[in-house]
């Protein structure tokens, strides 16, 4: 009953009728399960991000294929600019031995589809093993930069290329959640590891997941075990579909990995609302009494959902907020009469109470910094300063490797007004009064801790 992918489709019953009255998420799910654009106007596709697809598998001559037109054009140059950016990351981390490993949707759009354009992404998700972290970031090529490299559960951090053209989110497990699921996840990642597949884009050969197990890390538990909670999105079909008809995805060889991995019981939870072997798409809702089921297949995987992680972690949340809470006091209160952030850095660093490395500071600075809007306000300073500055001293008292940095930012060519901003190894984390942190902005200033 399902179709093929090449934009055209054939069905025991004939093509299938468009139905009364569909909604625009209806007009979707008609699409995906039909294998072809046919039901949904332009405007739909591109509320989806399925407007190459439409373009792709739209009847030549049709209204929906002319609109779309320009949004494959579009998506092609943006493909080919990614493209460019992630050889030239890929390549640094190559010179250096850092075996870096490509997953979920762009990963997919590479293996799986007739053209890679076809299957829409924010960004590009990249797993690197916990020991090669330290030198994948420190390889970067010039001008890129880290949004943070604090840890968190399975994502270390988003980096960008200077043109910001491409965003790489960089893992350091392929599970959401993974310290709910530590028991396991050291077995299953040598598993996922050793079956991995080479992909050849530009002369450089890529590392990817399996089809296998694109199909049930990157697709199901990914959606399964993180905070959508079961609930599909339209591209998880297509997903779905090409890994199939491409890759040779079968219902029996997926079970049975599945089944190897411990993750049976996810899987059949997620291919109750998502599952092409039987044309079943859900996009519009979950019922809660499903969602509880699923819950309990979780566990019976050994992991734990992300409402109960979440509450199990809560004291230890609060614990980091009640250790940043003197620091930050501090540093709002010194700013109400000082703007020498040099002497007040190295002040604050060897006055601030020791912080434990294992922290997620910047969660506990985020958390905390509502609690002190009045004495911003008192202060008259924007509150992403004290954020900034009390982020720099705690990560000093932890023994990171921190440099407070001031410089100014070349916004179409004229120096726009200062911006201070954290780095780490000489990468960008956090910053105040600029959108970027790349390269493009020139250092005036650099405060290093002292030796404490």
């Amino acid at each position: 009953m399902m179709a093929s992918v090449a934009g055209t489709f054939s069905v025991l019953d004939g093509p299938p009728q468009k139905p009364p009255y569909m909604t625009p998420i209806e007009q979707v799910e008609h699409d995906l399960r039909a294998g072809a654009a046919r039901a949904m106007t332009a405007a739909t596709a591109r509320a989806y991000q399925l407007a190459p697809w439409a373009y792709f598998t739209a009847d030549a001559d049709s209204p929906l294929r002319l609109e779309c037109a320009a949004d494959y054009a579009a998506a092609w140059s943006r493909f080919q600019l990614q493209r460019q950016r992630l050889c030239e990351l890929f390549a640094a981390w190559r010179a250096v031995a850092v075996d870096a490993t490509l997953f979920k949707g762009f990963a997919i759009a590479l293996q799986a589809y007739p053209n890679p354009v076809l299957r829409f992404f924010h960004d590009v998700d990249v797993y690197v093993e916990p020991h090669d972290m330290q030198r994948a970031i420190a390889a970067l090529p010039t001008g890129w930069c880290i949004d943070t490299v604090l840890h968190a559960d399975h994502e270390v951090g988003n980096i960008r290329s200077p043109d910001g053209v491409l965003a790489v989110d960089l893992h350091c497990s392929f599970f959401p959640l993974s310290t709910g699921c530590s028991r396991r996840a050291a077995p299953r990642t040598a598993a996922l590891l050793s079956g991995r597949e080479t992909v050849s884009i530009d002369g450089l050969q890529l590392r990817c997941l399996q089809p296998l197990d694109a199909a049930l890390i990157g697709i199901a538990i990914n959606r399964g075990w993180g905070d959508d909670r079961w609930r599909p999105k339209p591209h998880d079909y297509l997903d779905l579909t090409y890994l199939r008809e491409n890759c040779g995805v079968r219902p029996d060889a997926l079970l049975a990995r599945a089944a190897a991995l411990g993750l049976l019981r996810s899987w059949h939870a997620y291919a109750r609302a998502c599952n092409t072997d039987t044309a079943t798409l859900d996009l519009q809702h979950v019922a809660r009494s499903a969602r509880l089921r699923n819950d309990l297949a979780m566990l019976a995987d050994g992991s734990v959902p992300t409402y109960l992680h979440r509450l199990g972690r809560g004291p230890i949340a609060l614990l980091e907020v009640v250790q940043v809470l003197p620091t930050l006091f501090a540093v709002c209160n010194v700013l109400r009469r000082s703007e020498d952030y040099a002497a007040l850095v190295q002040a604050l660093i060897h006055s601030a109470p020791p912080l434990d490395r294992g922290y997620n500071t910047a969660r506990a600075v985020r958390w905390a910094m509502p609690l002190f809007a009045p004495c911003w306000r008192l202060a008259r300073v924007d509150p992403q300063l004290p954020a900034l500055l009390g982020l720099f001293v705690l990560l000093a008292r932890q023994a990171h490797s921190v440099e407070l940095v001031q410089g100014t930012a070349l916004d179409a060519g004229a120096q726009s007004a200062h911006s201070w901003w954290i780095e780490s190894y000489g990468r960008p984390l956090q910053a105040f009064d600029c959108e970027s942190v790349a390269m493009r902005h020139h250092p005036g200033l650099r405060i290093r801790p002292t030796p404490l």
